[in-house]
């Protein structure tokens, strides 16, 4: 039963002990679960009936009992339009890129239950494939390549593909077929963020997950052209909620642009919706900016619509997030509707009352002059947020994820970078070999949880084993910060970084990193003031790489294009010359310069 009292018990779940979660169908991923451009009902319309794509996942747990499935839905939902399907059958195929337990790559081929390689699916229904013997390892990364035909048109999203991590929408009469292949689908069109993606990424599991019932600041919009919230974590979440609840579970996004608490309250609108939000376990309703600012609707007539969804969401935990402030543009800082706002406010005030709160408009509303917003560079358009805004709102939230959620707890899906290098090259793509070294034929796991580092090995046949480059970096009278991961591989060799001139003076700065302490040491000195040593750091991830980090500083006289190393090395001297034992190897997430 349901107390009412909007503290979000229900079946008396906060008598369960932690760890009681019953294994069931839940998601593996977050996904983003739902095509919401309508078009006339149409989708992409009928000369765009075959779809191919690449999305890209995290596995948020281990899926060992074979029940690792996929589902493609033949349906869209659409603010005012409800939900709504394209006809006839679809018929879908795909396979999964994957990484096991042990770090190796693998590309299965989904199949129907029946062992059929394509799935259909009638109007409204979802597609569904299955794969037995997938079972990525924990906080690793996954890539789906899924092919489809819809005979009257296939679906589509805005502003919602996470091009960062790979995802990509190919659309037309036809598409190559990328199935069973470790090749990615192109965009057709890629400055607009177009997605489509499965409704279900999952299996029987029982870490919790989370479901949001939001609008586009939780969906992705398009402001003026451009993408509004760019997916920007290794997670690939987009808004508030999603960048708050990504780093600890898993979940089902079906949030639509313009979405609101009205029509999520009308059950013939939401049949689809509903059923997804109940394979989720803690439901967040980010709805009543559309009903409050931009329609007439009353803060008690918002809490309505939200708890008539709510009782159809049974056996769950709910939250409520606050709704943050409208202003009339990114330029000009006032209330964009002032007749309307106060009805906003007066939802927040009442939300805030409540246990199970997440108060996502706090950090980002003045809280000098309500309904305006603290920083309008954090705005697109003065209604959606951009990255930094929905950052800013999911940190300000002062929402303690794990205390809030009982069982919820991080996973690990990598280190994401920050951006702003001046040169990244981590995979060390293009990368030259020393007479004695060769490279894996295929990359290793590396500390952003993809098969991104590279592997050398050492050989007898020549005394230099390394890998290296002629980078292309502008280094007069400026100061750089280097850095490079490294871990052994096969057997216990240390190593050394090697950066220095390109030209008839060369000359390198050198240090040496034992890589079973860390410790990091000046094997050269400075080379005169052309380039003067600063600092040098290292630290350990949980992956056992150590990231190493170098400052050098360079007077105007130091030539553009200097040469950077990596060494193998047979001590923690940093000796590199020496007979190779054609096994022992050296792991590289390769370098970072700012």
């Amino acid at each position: 039963m349901d107390f009412g009292l909007g503290f979000g018990f229900s079946n008396l779940s906060f008598l369960k002990p932690a760890g009681a979660a019953l294994e069931r169908l839940r998601p593996l991923s977050y996904v983003k679960a739902l095509a919401n451009e309508y078009n006339g009902g149409q989708g992409l319309g009928s000369a765009n009936p075959a779809v191919g794509g690449t999305v890209h996942g995290v596995a948020y747990e281990d899926i060992a009992d074979g029940s690792f499935q996929v589902w493609f839905p033949h349906y869209g939902a659409s603010a005012g339009y409800g939900e709504w399907s394209t006809g006839g059958t679809a018929a879908i195929e795909a396979s999964i890129k994957w990484i096991d337990a042990t770090g190796v790559q693998r590309i299965t081929v989904l199949q129907t239950k029946a062992g059929a390689n394509v799935a259909s699916a009638a109007a409204f229904e979802d597609a569904k494939l299955y794969g037995p013997t997938v079972r990525p390892k924990v906080g690793s990364h996954f890539w789906i390549n899924f092919k489809g035909n819809f005979p009257n048109g296939g679906y589509y999203s805005h502003a919602r593909a996470d091009y960062a991590n790979g995802e990509a929408l190919q659309y037309g009469a036809s598409v190559p077929n990328q199935i069973g292949t470790g090749n990615s689908y192109s965009n057709t069109w890629a400055g607009g963020g177009d997605f489509y993606g499965p409704s279900f990424i999952g299996g029987k599991l029982t870490r919790p997950t989370f479901g949001v019932s939001g609008d586009s600041n939780h969906s992705g919009v398009l402001v003026s052209g451009a993408v509004c919230d760019v997916p920007d974590t290794l997670q690939g979440g987009i808004g508030s909620v999603a960048r708050l609840l990504t780093p600890y579970m898993a979940g089902i996004d079906v949030s639509v642009p313009g979405g609101t608490a009205f029509e999520m309250s009308d059950s013939t609108k939401t049949v689809r919706r509903d059923r997804l939000l109940n394979m989720t376990d803690n439901i967040f309703y980010a709805l009543g900016t559309n009903d409050m600012i931009f329609n007439n609707y009353t803060a008690v007539q918002v809490d309505g619509y939200v708890e008539a969804a709510k009782s159809r969401h049974t056996n769950k935990s709910y939250f409520y997030p606050t709704i943050p402030a409208v202003v009339t543009s990114n330029v000009a800082n006032t209330v964009y509707n002032a007749t309307r706002d106060p009805q906003r406010r007066t939802r927040n005030t009442d939300l805030r009352t409540r246990p199970n709160v997440v108060d996502i408009a706090v950090g980002t509303e003045s809280p000098v002059t309500p309904g305006t917003v603290i920083s309008l560079s954090h705005s697109a358009d003065g209604t959606h947020w951009n990255a930094t805004g929905n950052k800013t709102a999911a940190n300000g939230a002062n929402f303690n994820v794990p205390s809030k959620i009982t069982g919820a707890s991080a996973v690990n899906a990598g280190v994401a970078l920050a951006s702003g290098a001046i040169y990244q090259n981590k995979s060390l793509t293009g990368w030259s070999l020393g007479a004695g070294t060769a490279r894996t034929a295929q990359d290793v796991y590396s500390p952003e949880h993809k098969l991104t580092a590279a592997e050398i090995r050492e050989l007898s046949t020549d005394p230099n084993h390394n890998i290296f480059i002629t980078s292309s970096l502008t280094l007069a009278s400026t100061t750089k910060e280097y850095s490079v991961s490294i871990a052994r591989g096969t057997g216990t060799r240390n190593a050394v970084i090697e950066i220095g001139k390109n030209g008839g003076n060369y000359a390198a700065l050198k240090y040496s990193i034992n890589l079973a302490t860390g410790a990091v040491a000046r094997t050269t000195g400075d080379d005169g003031t052309a380039q003067v040593h600063q600092s040098m750091t290292s630290t350990q991830d949980a992956d056992g790489f150590w990231r190493v980090v170098i400052r050098i500083a360079y007077d105007a006289t130091m030539p553009a294009n200097p040469f950077l190393f990596v060494r193998m090395a047979n001590d923690t001297a940093g000796t590199t010359n020496y007979t190779g034992d054609n096994t022992s190897t050296l792991k590289v997430w390769g370098y970072d310069v700012r």
